[in-house]
């Protein structure tokens, strides 16, 4: 939109800007609601103990920024490190979805979570 700015300076009438900006919130106001559905079909596999498939929704959601559906997605993501790492939960099983899940969030706000979760997880295992 930079770029239609620019023309303003060239002699371009505002009455020409504006369905650009109207079409640039419809298109926000869909990928809202798109990442909304997302995060609702990720939280019901959350709810039937799928949980490697509900990350795998989250993930999808963290693509993208500045909407309530991502940040609802990155802290559902912050809970399923709690479970994996609740005292009643298999070590071994969430050490294994912790490490995959380590390289897939790489460079994210989930990165260092997921670094202590697999110590706290490794600190539970009985030596070898």
């Amino acid at each position: 939109y930079g770029n239609e700015l620019s023309r303003v300076g060239a002699g371009l009438v505002e009455h020409l800007l504006t369905p650009l900006f109207q079409q640039a919130k419809k298109d926000a106001k869909a990928l809202e609601e798109k990442l909304a559905k997302q995060l609702e079909k990720a939280r019901d596999h959350e709810a039937k103990g799928n949980l490697e498939k509900a990350a795998d929704g989250y993930r999808e959601i963290l693509k993208y920024t500045g909407t309530p559906p991502v940040g609802e997605a990155g802290e559902a993501m912050k809970a399923l490190l709690g479970k994996l790492t609740a005292p009643e939960a298999d070590p071994a099983q969430g050490l294994k979805t912790l490490k995959g899940w380590q390289k897939d969030f790489k460079g994210t706000v989930l990165e260092e979570p997921i670094k202590d979760a697999i110590q706290d997880l490794n600190k539970r295992l009985p030596a070898p």
